[in-house]
């Protein structure tokens, strides 16, 4: 009988061992989310644009509550009402689990929403001035340097400079907003402004046919990028919808109503000086 009883007594101090143990891991483990999270929010707060995330307190407050009632169930050995409230912390810890990652996800659908509404407004700008350059192109192309509206010819295309520096703003803005994108635009927008520039200075020193053979380059580049930004638009719009037929916006497309224009990005631009 002696045996059977220490036997016995063996077996329950195993057994509040093991739930000590159970209670200990998952402390430790919602302990370990909570400290994590809030280096998250910490570091959030340090981005130039943070990310919306929410706080989660009262979900936080709620597991410490029900952990804290664990502990206290296992120190009455109260083993039922451990069980039972280990699973529900376990619950409670899961379904916390589940809104972080609803909220990350929404995270990055809004993100590549916002990303998608940039690239048609710099596709707008970039088509108009595509068009731009290439009445400058046409309108010049027969002009005598000697004709006095050869100094329009030269303030046409540094009015085209200085749109385009309007565009490459927000072009660097979404170079870094989409890693895989970055490098082609920054290298299209170097192009763009390197043979604009160079056609001014060519156009100063009355060298007609090189200024065009310069916006010649600078259009190219304009319309290879508004290629490639299509593209990327197309495939963002497919993402979104599931893989369903995003609107391709053509390279020669008018720039659509209802989205800021050259003309608006500049008067903004200039409202703020």
């Amino acid at each position: 009988a002696d045996e059977q009883k220490k036997l016995s007594e063996k077996a329950n101090s195993i057994k509040a061992d093991s739930l000590k143990q159970a209670n200990k891991e998952q402390s430790e483990f919602f302990n370990e989310l909570k400290d994590s999270y809030q280096k998250a929010l910490d570091e959030n707060k340090l981005l130039t644009n943070p990310e919306k995330l929410e706080e989660f307190k009262e979900e936080f407050n709620q597991i410490k509550e029900q952990l804290n009632e664990n502990s206290n169930s296992l120190d009455k050995n109260s083993k039922n009402q451990f069980k039972e409230g280990t699973k529900q912390s376990e619950k409670k810890i899961r379904d916390l689990a589940q809104k972080m990652n609803n909220m990350l996800k929404q995270n990055e659908s809004d993100k590549e929403g916002e990303n998608a509404e940039a690239l048609r407004q710099i596709l707008d700008n970039l088509i108009e001035l595509s068009f731009a350059q290439e009445s400058v192109i046409n309108t010049y192309a027969t002009i005598d340097v000697n004709n006095p509206g050869f100094i329009k010819y030269q303030v046409d295309e540094k009015n085209l400079l200085d749109n385009y520096k309007i565009v490459k703003d927000s072009l660097y803005s979404l170079s870094k907003r989409t890693a895989y994108l970055g490098n082609m635009i920054s290298n299209s927008s170097f192009e763009i402004e390197n043979n604009i520039v160079k056609s001014i200075e060519s156009l100063s020193e009355r060298n007609k046919y090189k200024a065009l053979q310069q916006q010649r380059l600078a259009f190219k580049s304009m319309n290879d990028l508004i290629l490639l930004l299509s593209e990327s638009l197309k495939n963002m719009e497919n993402a979104s919808s599931g893989g369903g037929g995003g609107q391709k916006k053509s390279k020669k497309q008018k720039p659509s109503k209802g989205e800021p224009s050259l003309s608006d990005m500049r008067k903004s631009q200039e409202d703020l000086k």
